[in-house]
């Protein structure tokens, strides 16, 4: 924990993978990041604290390391990367339909900064409640597969603000949207705009983020490279396709904070409150 840049401490910024790295056959790396201490690192022998440095330390090798179970077959983009260079992944976690993500702790989807949640939790039950899906990796900052608009204000208030940004596969970069390319390009970070995604706007949408900081607050759009959608794991482990024509409701609706999703189907997959009724998903 710590806010703190540099070796000391990993900056509060370690996400969800690097506790499943145990039960995807890490455990050997798992055991490396908890236990830290001084190892040989890419540059030369450096005191790592328990847990990893940020997880922006190129020079910090688990963090460069590759684990194929997070790359999706389908990813058009570079899969692997050179050691030096924090390794990627296509998989990310929901925040539901919040849109106020990485300073929210107590977000309506399963994963929020410094929080835990329970199966006793998922009031809508696990099959119909979201919890994992796919981004194409941030290769090309203008495509909105993997790229992220900046500086893109009153989302909260008008989700649509956001979804404004795009034009057919890009960003309006001719209408002054100025982009960049984070999503999956990091897999040990926690911040939503490399690990996270919102249940708002339909797969294959823009993502945006308040300011420059990819630490900020904004929404995050699931994407892949299959036609006309992305694969979502819900909470109890089945696995959907979602449709680029899903349902959203009103995404010109301010952001919910409780009761029922205002942002349709899609909406009500991504929060774990009420009883919302799930119909027209294709398993």
């Amino acid at each position: 924990t710590g806010t703190t840049q540099g070796t000391i401490n990993n900056g509060g910024r370690i996400g969800a993978f690097v506790l499943l790295l145990p039960y995807i056959e890490q455990q050997a790396l798992a055991q490396q990041i908890a236990t830290g201490g001084v190892m040989t690192a890419i540059n030369g022998t450096t005191p790592y604290p328990g847990g990893g440095p940020v997880p922006w330390d190129g020079n910090f090798k688990p963090w460069c390391t590759n684990l194929p179970a997070l790359i999706c077959p389908s990813e058009a983009g570079q899969k692997l990367v050179n050691l030096g260079t924090i390794a990627r992944t296509n998989y990310c976690f929901s925040v539901g339909d919040s849109i106020s993500q990485n300073q929210q702790a107590l977000v309506r989807g399963l994963f929020g900064v410094n929080s835990r949640f329970s199966f006793a939790d998922i009031m809508d039950g696990t099959s119909n409640t979201v919890a994992l899906s796919e981004r194409a990796i941030g290769l090309q900052s203008t495509q909105l597969r993997g790229g992220i608009a900046q500086n893109v204000s009153n989302m909260n208030n008008n989700p649509a603000t956001c979804m404004a940004t795009g034009i057919g596969l890009n960003y309006n970069t001719g209408g002054g949207v100025v982009t960049a390319a984070w999503a999956g390009m990091r897999w040990p970070d926690g911040t939503v705009p490399y690990v996270g995604f919102s249940t708002v706007l339909p797969p294959n949408s823009p993502s945006c983020v308040v300011t420059t900081w990819d630490g900020d607050w904004g929404i995050s759009s699931t994407s892949s490279f299959h036609p006309g959608g992305a694969l979502a794991s819900m909470a109890d482990g089945s696995v959907r396709f979602i449709s680029e024509a899903i349902d959203t409701g009103n995404i010109s609706a301010p952001e919910v904070t409780g009761g029922p999703s205002m942002y349709g189907v899609w909406g009500m997959m991504g929060s774990k409150y009420g009883t919302e009724a799930i119909t027209g998903v294709a398993p």
